[in-house]
């Protein structure tokens, strides 16, 4: 789910639900926890018409005005740091309540790790 462009502070999130195409699901800020209605968010319809404008920031030339070629960019990777898609456990905090201490911080790879 995404807010609308002129509620760029709003993140709203909602729990999984298969039925979630018959009704809208039960969706709020996952940073203030308030309830966020339907009008707040964007429809398909909205985030897909302009799509076609938007660069492509993994390629040099990627913006949608250019016409040349497109060309690789080169990253330097300095650290990589693991991530886990439930990381802040935001399902479980609807049912349960917020938690600051829920977020769960796996920490740079073990190559990356300073020694002591």
């Amino acid at each position: 789910m995404q807010a609308k462009p002129h509620l760029k502070a709003l993140k709203p999130v909602a729990p999984y639900n298969k039925y979630s195409s018959k009704s809208l699901p039960h969706c709020f800020d996952r940073a203030t926890g308030e309830n966020v209605s339907k009008s707040q968010l964007k429809t398909y319809l909205d985030g897909l018409a302009q799509y076609h404008l938007h660069s492509e920031t993994k390629f040099l030339n990627g913006d949608y005005l250019n016409t040349d070629k497109t060309q690789r960019r080169h990253i330097i990777v300095k650290a990589i740091q693991h991530i886990g898609k439930e990381a802040n456990k935001w399902e479980e905090q609807f049912f349960t309540g917020m938690d600051d201490e829920a977020q769960i911080e796996y920490g740079l790879c073990p190559e990356q790790k300073p020694r002591c």
